[in-house]
């Protein structure tokens, strides 16, 4: 026992005298070792500042400082982001698809709880799996993105949705209605509300070929009514627009998609019928 015990201390007398003599290494060693040899105080402050220099010009040459990592944003922040990323696009989607983008921002806005409760599904829990995965690896890079990615996807959707369908005339009433806007339309004046769990109700006012107008008439299965029907179906017009009240003395024409009542039409024209107001609505 005493044996090993003077063993193991001879072997760190030894190692620690080791660690005593050793001669600094590295550039400069030979400067570095007679450092306790000089006398001057003056003199040995030069060369140890000079060797200060020497380190600090090295280090910046051979090995450059690292960027430090930036600290990474905590779960919590990036949920919220990644739900307001997923609520923007739907409220974007209404701000441009409404006539009045102030109404549509607020009718989205509205509807932000009910969008949160897809988000549950669609952005919450695979941001979690996607977290919890990223902790479990010990990963960091591309976290951030990551866990919002689910939330980038539906709004690169919805833009794609905004391209491929863009909020105008021809577009928005074939969509609605399975019918094409009348070719010969000029001066052609729309307001569209709607979305979401908005009710739709889109009002046109435009001047066409009397034929176009029959057609239209035609194609939506529309079929004449008494002129008073209006006072039975009353969505409104766009401020500013002539009121539909004036035009009681016009053929009026009432209609439903499919005869199922998804979508309702209203459609008014003049005597010589180049003059249309039309409307469709859902209830």
């Amino acid at each position: 026992m005493y044996k090993h015990l003077i063993a193991i201390a001879a072997l760190l007398a030894v190692v620690f005298a080791a660690q005593k003599s050793r001669t600094p290494g590295g550039p400069d060693a030979e400067f570095r070792c007679c450092l306790p040899d000089i006398k001057c105080d003056a003199c040995r402050a030069n060369v140890t500042s000079e060797l200060l220099w020497r380190d600090r010009a090295l280090a910046t040459t051979f090995y450059p400082a690292m960027k430090p990592i930036p600290k990474q944003p905590s779960l919590v922040i990036l949920l919220g982001v990644s739900f307001w990323l997923f609520v923007g696009s739907f409220i974007l989607n209404d701000m441009i698809r409404w006539t009045n983008p102030w109404a549509g921002f607020l009718s989205a806005l509205a509807q932000s709880g009910i969008y949160g409760i897809f988000w549950l599904v669609v952005g919450l829990i695979p941001g979690l799996l996607i977290a919890g995965l990223y902790r479990w690896r010990g990963w960091a890079r591309f976290r951030t993105i990551a866990v919002i990615l689910p939330s980038i996807g539906v709004f690169c959707y919805m833009l794609s949705w905004l391209i491929t369908n863009p909020p105008t005339a021809s577009h928005r009433f074939k969509r609605f209605t399975g019918v094409d806007f009348p070719s010969s339309a000029r001066e052609v004046r729309t307001n569209f509300t709607g979305g979401g769990i908005a009710d739709y109700d889109d009002a046109y006012l435009f001047h066409c070929a009397p034929a176009d107008t029959e057609k239209l008439i035609a194609d939506l299965k529309m079929e004449s009514s008494p002129s008073d029907s209006w006072t039975r179906y009353p969505p409104s017009p766009a401020p500013g627009w002539p009121k539909p009240s004036a035009w009681t003395e016009s053929p009026f024409y009432y209609g439903e998609q499919d005869g199922v009542g998804a979508f309702h039409y209203i459609l008014l024209t003049n005597a010589s019928r180049d003059e249309v107001y039309l409307f469709v609505w859902c209830i």
